[in-house]
């Protein structure tokens, strides 16, 4: 239905695709064993994905992997945004993002397809982890991390891998990263074997807004 709705709206000249933008969204497969999954990725990302989270309990301790329940998601949500505020200087969610994110937040938690998790060490919330789940699928929407907390040890990764682990040991068959890159490096390559190519659609209602974006775009020829 959306595909016709689109193939209609983009008849009228409503629909444009922007050519500027062009991304990869990478997806794991969970159908298998994670085992399995584990022995196909390289060295250095088993590494990174197994044996982060083992070094963090050698060094560190027993951490707790917490999941927000439907009250405190905003609590979980303040978290990421002051590791996002220590690692990139501004929060991910602030403004209309920030009510958009919480209320979609609470409608899937009232479905039980939220998953927003943290670690916590003795008391200290050390990386949050958003994602939501559809269709047999869990989206990885946002990570945050305390950078400071052990450079011996990437929290996202240990973070990261304990959610993958969930999804093999669930019903869902896909998680995806969806598209991006660290800040560091490209790591979803590292641990995804499939990938999708994505585009952006903008639809455009008002007739003279499609006509600036016509000459825009023809300007960029």
């Amino acid at each position: 239905m959306f595909g016709l709705m689109l193939e209609k709206m983009s008849g009228l000249g409503l629909v444009r695709q922007p050519r500027y933008y062009r991304d990869t969204s990478y997806q794991v497969d969970c159908r298998g064993s994670f085992e399995d999954y584990v022995q196909a990725l390289s060295q250095s990302a088993r590494r990174r994905l197994i044996g982060s989270e083992k070094r963090l309990v050698r060094l560190h301790g027993p951490y707790s992997l917490q999941y927000s329940g439907a009250d405190d998601i905003e609590d979980y949500l303040e978290e990421l945004n002051a590791l996002h505020r220590v690692r990139w200087g501004k929060p991910v969610f602030e403004g209309a993002r920030y009510t958009f994110i919480r209320d979609i937040s609470r409608q899937f938690a009232e479905r039980n397809a939220l998953h927003l998790t943290r670690i916590t060490l003795e008391g200290r919330t050390i990386s949050v982890l958003l994602s939501l789940e559809a269709d047999g699928a869990l989206y990885n929407l946002q990570a945050g991390f305390d950078e400071h907390f052990d450079r011996r040890i990437p929290l996202g990764y240990v973070h990261l891998g304990l959610q993958i682990r969930a999804c093999f040991d669930s019903h869902l068959h896909t998680f995806d990263l969806l598209a991006g890159k660290g800040k560091n490096t490209d790591f979803k390559r590292q641990f995804a074997a499939a990938g999708t190519d994505l585009t952006v659609l903008h639809i455009v209602r008002a007739r003279w807004l499609r006509w600036l974006y016509r000459l825009r775009d023809a300007a960029a020829h």
